[in-house]
């Protein structure tokens, strides 16, 4: 249950501090007013664990809710739905060191570092639908000689963080293509 609440709280201060400051300081416009205005995407993705299918709903609230420009949005969200995968990158570091500790392996600063960078790598090149990222997992225990076995444990929740993950890579999608389009010249 840590593990569970480990990652939901990553998740959740992500959508609720990071993006929205981020967000701020790119547009200065209210980042809570964007979201509530967008937020059927992220419900969406939050039910169908998949960013490919939400894509639909999320080009559609863009326009209509965000006031995103429709060629802004129809080159951001689709590039950002198979890129730009935030949860996946923090839910995928969460679960290797979980695993890592249960393992009772320490890894080093280079292991860390190590695990870092592949996670980003991996991460923008993971499928966007449901429990894609179960498959980078497996790499990434490979490549620092961790035991597999463990991601029995990890199946066992991967569904319901699964849909909090995809949750957050639509919303970031929508964060970024809001600040492309106003940043736009």
């Amino acid at each position: 249950w840590k593990y569970i609440l480990l990652v939901i709280g990553v998740i959740i201060f992500h959508g609720i501090v990071t993006l929205p400051a981020v967000l701020a300081y790119f547009t200065k416009i209210n980042p809570y007013k964007y979201l509530s205005d967008i937020r059927e995407a992220p419900i969406m993705a939050f039910s169908t664990a998949s960013s490919a299918a939400t894509l639909p709903v999320s080009m559609r609230v863009s326009e209509d809710m965000g006031g995103v420009s429709k060629k802004t949005a129809s080159f951001v969200l689709p590039l950002g739905a198979t890129v730009s995968m935030d949860g996946t990158a923090a839910y995928l570091t969460i679960a290797v060191l979980y695993i890592a500790n249960l393992a009772g392996v320490e890894l080093n600063f280079a292991n860390q570092l190590l695990l870092g960078v592949t996670v980003v790598a991996l991460s923008v090149g993971v499928a966007a639908l449901p429990s894609a990222s179960l498959v980078m997992m497996v790499v990434i225990l490979n490549q620092l000689g961790l035991p597999t076995e463990y991601i029995a444990l990890i199946v066992a929740v991967d569904r319901i963080l699964d849909m909090c993950r995809t949750s957050l890579n639509v919303t970031s999608d929508l964060v970024v293509t809001k600040i492309v389009d106003m940043m736009k010249v």
